[in-house]
């Protein structure tokens, strides 16, 4: 299945993709604010990076640029790819604990819906999933912030509010 990721650099001035995919189509980026970002890419617009100007690691979602002119901060990347299904996803950063994993406005329980290995901080859905059209959400903290993986989360924005408020207060005690 072929989705695309944006996303910017990471904690540790690397390009992650979050899930794994199976094959690359093409990797461009624009600068400027997160929104005008979306704006522009809506727009058909971005740089297109050259195929020869960076590689893809799949073992850790990187995007590996042979020029690291690419990695500039405030720059918003747009990976369009194949996935794996079900999915798999990377998780980045120092991350600290288990993640919080909901599809369709209800949480997974890990080893039934999910598998999570926190030597690879790799998530892996037991069940297809569609990263497009399906709701979901994959939450966890590294040690600087929280960060937020899916797809449609307005679709059931209360009852992912709800769990995610749980998620945080369980992680305070």
């Amino acid at each position: 299945m072929s989705t695309f990721v944006d996303t910017t650099l990471s904690e540790d001035n690397s390009v992650n993709t979050s899930c794994v995919f199976t094959k690359i189509h093409s990797v461009s980026y624009v600068d400027g604010t997160e929104a005008e970002a979306f704006h522009l890419f809506g727009s058909g617009s971005g740089v297109v990076i050259p195929k020869k100007s960076y590689s893809y690691d799949s073992v850790s979602g990187t995007i590996v640029f042979s020029d690291e002119s690419a990695l500039k901060s405030g720059r918003v990347f747009r990976i369009r790819g194949e996935y794996e299904n079900p999915p798999v996803i990377i998780l980045n950063g120092n991350v600290s604990g288990e993640p919080l994993v909901m599809v369709g406005g209800k949480k997974l329980v890990s080893g039934v819906g999910f598998d999570y290995d926190p030597e690879t901080l790799r998530l892996s859905f037991r069940d297809k999933l569609d990263i497009d059209s399906d709701s979901f959400v994959v939450c966890w903290f590294s040690e600087l912030r929280e960060h937020v993986f899916g797809n449609k989360r307005s679709m059931f924005a209360k009852e992912y509010d709800e769990e995610f408020a749980r998620w945080c207060e369980s992680k305070q005690n």
